[in-house]
């Protein structure tokens, strides 16, 4: 095998990262998913996947609000250049060149990558808990006594 061309992504991992309402990791899950076409994860297998793990949960509800693409799509020469060369220093933490927000639930596609990398590309889809507000004192109904007025007569 040739590892200087880049193959399609058939298989990626998904990491679940769930969040309480401490902004604490909850629980963090890990599967292997087998894309039905190649490089594409479509809006309708997403939304499968995410109902599909969230059902398994106990008790606590959590709402789904990040998807993070993690796609190492570099190549050979590119890698030589850039990235092996000992004067290479990351300048800017908010540019990362292989994490993609993924802002809304659409198709998702994938860059070929290099067989070497390929294992690395994976969906982080991030939940938080929800947060249910209870007032206890919206639940309890004051009682109101109606009192029989007694007729009397006042002089004048």
């Amino acid at each position: 095998m040739d590892n200087t061309i880049s193959e399609n992504i058939t298989e990626i991992k998904l990491t679940y990262i769930f969040i309480n309402n401490a902004n604490e990791i909850d629980k963090v899950s890990q599967d292997m998913y087998n894309m039905v076409t190649p490089n594409i994860i479509t809006k309708e297998e997403i939304i499968k996947l995410l109902k599909n793990n969230i059902n398994t949960r106990e008790i606590k509800k959590y709402t789904i609000t990040s998807l993070l693409q993690y796609n190492v799509d570099i190549e050979n020469e590119e890698l030589a250049e850039n990235y092996l060369n000992e004067k290479y220093v990351i300048e800017d933490l908010n540019f990362l060149p292989f994490l993609n927000i993924i802002k809304e639930i659409r198709n998702i596609y994938w860059k070929p990558s290099l067989p070497v990398f390929k294992e690395l590309n994976e969906l982080f889809i991030i939940y938080y808990e929800n947060i249910e507000i209870k007032n206890k004192n919206n639940n309890i109904t004051k009682k109101i006594y109606m009192k029989k007025m007694k007729n009397k007569t006042y002089k004048k």
